[in-house]
């Protein structure tokens, strides 16, 4: 080897090295994304949750559960807390009695549009540092990403 010329990594430590740093730029990215529901008073599974009944409204428990991919007893308790807080409402099925559907209340609406607005404003400060042209880079490798880790699930 010439002296001073660095040793080529193979594909598996290059994939490593790719991981490790999508790690770290992904846990920037979730602290950034965090502190909008944080400073509404919303816990990021609380912001998760109602950003789900505000887009599936009438939802049930069970459905939440599993579309936050938690187990049914994690999911009640978070929704007991966010009915407490009259933040969302459960109404009974009329045609089963132990299904429930959720949906915000006009609090909740309120509180969730308001999380979200300042986490796009996060987002949107973020992505006009950026060239048109890497800010298109960035959204559509995030897209593809997306992608492949849920394939079958909803846009949330």
């Amino acid at each position: 080897m010439l002296s001073g010329m660095k040793p080529m990594k193979s594909g598996s430590e290059q994939s490593e090295q790719a991981a490790a740093r999508l790690n770290q730029i992904a846990t920037r990215l979730l602290r950034l994304a965090r502190s909008p529901a944080r400073n509404a008073g919303l816990s990021s599974a609380q912001y998760s949750a109602m950003g789900v009944i505000f887009q599936r409204p009438g939802i049930s428990l069970v459905e939440l559960a599993e579309h936050e991919a938690v187990r049914h007893p994690t999911m009640s308790r978070l929704v007991r807390a966010l009915i407490q807080s009259e933040l969302v409402r459960k109404s009974a099925n009329e045609g089963d009695r132990r299904a429930n559907h959720l949906e915000l209340t006009a609090a909740g609406r309120k509180k969730y549009l308001l999380a979200s607005e300042r986490r796009i404003a996060l987002f949107r400060l973020v992505l006009s540092r950026l060239s048109p042209g890497a800010r298109e880079e960035v959204l559509s490798v995030a897209e593809s990403m997306a992608e492949l880790v849920a394939p079958h699930s909803e846009e949330s």
